[in-house]
């Protein structure tokens, strides 16, 4: 139905209710039974490990793990133990695509 382009007192006559006292304690009982309560549904939640695993989808985002990657590979290689680098690289990526997704507004 179009509740929103009716009158109340067209909507309460449509219900079958009174605007002045309401429903009827028996027709309350039949509504529950035949309808349910009047609950929205709990939306499922996505587990915590695929939240942060989502959020490494962007091309970007893989192309600097794949350098930080490759970061410590030339480095273990060369034979040093530097792997500064490759820690601050994974360290930006995160902490900064998480920071635009936190202030990006939400598309739906």
């Amino acid at each position: 139905m179009d509740f929103h382009s009716k009158t109340v007192k067209e909507t309460a006559k449509i219900l079958g209710t009174s605007l002045t006292k309401g429903l009827e304690p028996t027709e309350v009982v039949n509504r529950l039974n035949e309808y349910g309560k009047n609950k929205l549904s709990q939306a499922k939640k996505t587990p915590i490990i695929i939240q942060f695993l989502n959020q490494f989808k962007d091309f970007m985002v893989i192309i600097l793990i794949i350098s930080a990657i490759v970061s410590a590979v030339a480095e273990k290689v060369s034979g040093g133990n530097n792997y500064i680098d490759s820690i601050i690289i994974i360290v930006i990526v995160v902490l900064c695509y998480r920071k635009v997704r936190q202030t990006t507004p939400l598309k739906n």
